[in-house]
């Protein structure tokens, strides 16, 4: 992706001012630092997105660099702002009949949404006492009437 539109992405999604030094791009968002660098010029591609903590620095010395790398633009944002969760407290919903559905046996069974992050939810399935983590693509919600 263009150097150009990531700016605009993170600036617009996080509303952070991205500033530049040198070829590197970077922004403080929290306690949390981004950085990417523009490859083959000012209009390059963007590339090798960096998140560390303010406290933690690299050390030359004992070749350590703070922090982690991520491949997309979209992890790098996802990573400072994770997304909204698709399902509500309290919800109800039903296993969908995937493969992965049917292996870990939730596939046709309701339960209600327990805790939920943006991928995984916390579900206590009808009829036991059994409380899982499922992944939000395995469940789907129950249809109201």
């Amino acid at each position: 992706m263009k150097t150009k539109k990531v700016v605009q992405r993170v600036e617009r999604a996080l509303g952070v001012e991205v500033r530049k030094r040198g070829g590197q791009y970077h922004f403080e968002y929290g306690d949390l630092i981004g950085s990417f660098i523009c490859n083959g010029g000012p209009e390059g591609h963007a590339s090798c997105f960096r998140i560390r903590r303010k406290e933690d620095h690299d050390d030359i010395m004992t070749d350590y660099f703070a922090g982690h790398f991520v491949d997309n633009c979209k992890q790098f944002i996802e990573t400072f702002k994770p997304p909204e969760p698709k399902y509500k407290l309290g919800e109800l919903v039903k296993g969908k009949t995937t493969k992965r559905a049917k292996r870990q046996g939730i596939a046709g069974k309701v339960g209600l949404v327990l805790y939920c992050d943006s991928y995984y939810v916390g579900v206590k399935w009808a009829g036991s006492d059994l409380r899982e983590r499922v992944n939000v693509r395995d469940i789907g919600k129950v249809p109201q009437k």
